[in-house]
C-alpha cells in the first residue's frame, strides 16, 4: 500500500514532467516565430536590394547613353557604342 508521501511524490513529478513539457513546447514555439520574423527580414532586404539593383542598372545605362551622345556632338559624328556595350553586359549578367 502506497503512503501518503509516496502519492504526494507521483504528483509531485507529474506537475515537473508537465511543466517541463509545456517548457519545452513553448520554448519550440518561441524558435519558430522567431525563424519566420528572420526570413520576413530578409525577404524584405531582398525585395530592397533588387529595386536598387534595377535604380543602378537603369542609370548605368542612361549615363552610358549620355556618354555617346557628348562623343557624337563633340568629335564629328563618332560613337563610343558604350550604352550597347552595357546593355549587353548587363543582359549578360542577368541571366
Amino acid at each position: 500500500m502506497e503512503t501518503f508521501l509516496d502519492t504526494i511524490w507521483q504528483e509531485v513529478l507529474i506537475a515537473l514532467v508537465v511543466a517541463g513539457v509545456l517548457g519545452a513546447l513553448g520554448l519550440i514555439r518561441n524558435s519558430m516565430k522567431s525563424r519566420s520574423n528572420e526570413t520576413q527580414v530578409l525577404k524584405d532586404e531582398t525585395v530592397r536590394l533588387r529595386k536598387l539593383n534595377w535604380r543602378n542598372t537603369k542609370a548605368l545605362i542612361i549615363l552610358a547613353k549620355l556618354i555617346d551622345e557628348q562623343t557624337e556632338t563633340y568629335h564629328d559624328g563618332s560613337r563610343s557604342e558604350l550604352e550597347e556595350i552595357i546593355k549587353e553586359i548587363i543582359s549578360d549578367n542577368s541571366t
